[in-house]
């Protein structure tokens, strides 16, 4: 395998990224284990971006109103997140995580790290620095060309 063409490449990376996302998701122990994946999605954006609009997270999370008014609900009833005023405009509501919120991220965080830390001992030393090389390689295109990362137009 010394050389692949893009679309090979792609080929076998799209046939295991289930795997990485797998990885990447798995359901921790705890309370977070309640969350849905969607669920710890938002916690861990709005622990990371600070207070949001309802509106901002729909948008960042791709869906509808109704939807984060559920998953606001339904966290706030929890403690993890407050709903408050925008003290700019008060027709609008803001969404921030609570302590309680910030210590079930860093717990699913945790869970995240050394759940991807085992399956990384497997690798060589070598093996890991071309893999967050290439990983860091492929951040610094997507940070230079974000066109990358908007909604496919279909080509």
């Amino acid at each position: 395998m010394d050389s692949l063409s893009a679309k090979d490449a792609t080929d076998k990376l799209v046939s295991i990224q289930h795997l990485f996302r797998i990885m990447m998701e798995r359901r921790p122990r705890g309370p977070e284990r309640r969350l849905t994946r969607l669920q710890r999605f938002f916690l861990v954006t709005i622990a990371r971006q600070g207070p949001l609009t309802m509106s901002d997270l729909a948008h960042l999370l791709d869906v509808g109103q109704t939807t984060i008014s559920q998953f606001v609900g339904t966290l706030e009833s929890q403690g993890w997140i407050t709903r408050t005023f925008d003290p700019l405009d008060r027709r609008r509501h803001l969404v921030a995580i609570t302590e309680a919120g910030q210590q079930l991220v860093h717990n699913i965080k945790r869970h995240q790290h050394r759940y991807v830390e085992r399956i990384l001992e497997q690798l060589s030393a070598q093996e890991r620095a071309q893999l967050v090389g290439i990983a860091e390689h492929v951040a610094a295109i997507l940070a230079d060309a974000p066109e990358f990362l908007k909604e496919d137009s279909g080509q």
